[in-house]
């Protein structure tokens, strides 16, 4: 079983750009160079190629014949219905991983949701060192899982996208102290070995983080 820090590196890089795209740092008919991205991610091309060919046929970036990647021009938050499609998937992961992972996976997860606590509970610690503390506890659940099927639909794509929107979703204290709450009752499940349970709390991770996402919108948008 691998882990999350274990993803083949086209998937890897592939989530990377993906993630820059939705914070902007890869903007639209920005070019992306292979050459470049293998010597940062310590890759040959071949895995790049493959990265790219995916983020292609999902629309994220546009192959051009004599010109080389580029990035799609399209809208940089992830669409509602990959949103809700993440949370179903990691839901599910979340109900497969509780059955399979034994006592020494369990006690490795509790670690990374304390981790997600103590930042959620500390007033200094910013947004995106608590999403980046989410994603990592995340991706362990999923390789916990070991399931080809979910693996394969919250893949790289997805995952890249969800974490577009994760440091916004937990821009104030009250945010991050409400996920972290929510990481501890999936950790609570993952305890008593309930997948129901944990598959209830880890779709309401991910769909409390939209509600919260959607409404900074709104809010933003009416005192524009």
């Amino acid at each position: 079983m691998s882990t999350p820090l274990e993803m083949p590196p086209s998937e890897r890089i592939a989530a990377e750009l993906v993630q820059r795209i939705n914070d902007g740092r890869l903007r639209p008919g920005e070019r992306i160079v292979e050459q470049a991205l293998a010597d940062e991610f310590g890759t040959s091309r071949g895995p790049v190629r493959d990265a790219l060919k995916v983020l292609a046929a999902r629309n994220w970036i546009d192959l051009l014949p004599r010109h080389g990647a580029r990035v799609a021009h399209r809208e940089r938050a992830p669409a509602l219905e990959t949103a809700l499609i993440g949370a179903a998937m990691l839901g599910l992961a979340c109900r497969f991983a509780v059955t399979k992972a034994r006592d020494a996976e369990v006690e490795a997860f509790f670690a990374r949701v304390r981790r997600v606590v103590q930042l959620g509970r500390d007033e200094a610690a910013s947004a995106e060192a608590f999403a980046a503390a989410a994603r990592e506890a995340g991706y362990y659940v999923i390789a916990l899982a070991d399931n080809r099927c979910i693996d394969d639909i919250i893949g790289p794509v997805p995952r890249g996208a969800l974490s577009g929107y994760a440091a916004p979703a937990v821009a104030s204290v009250e945010a991050r102290l409400e996920a972290a709450q929510r990481w501890e009752a999936l950790a609570v499940a993952f305890r008593l070995r309930d997948p129901v349970r944990a598959e209830a709390a880890g779709r309401a991770i991910v769909e409390a983080a939209l509600q919260r996402m959607l409404l900074a919108q709104l809010q933003a948008a009416g005192g524009a």
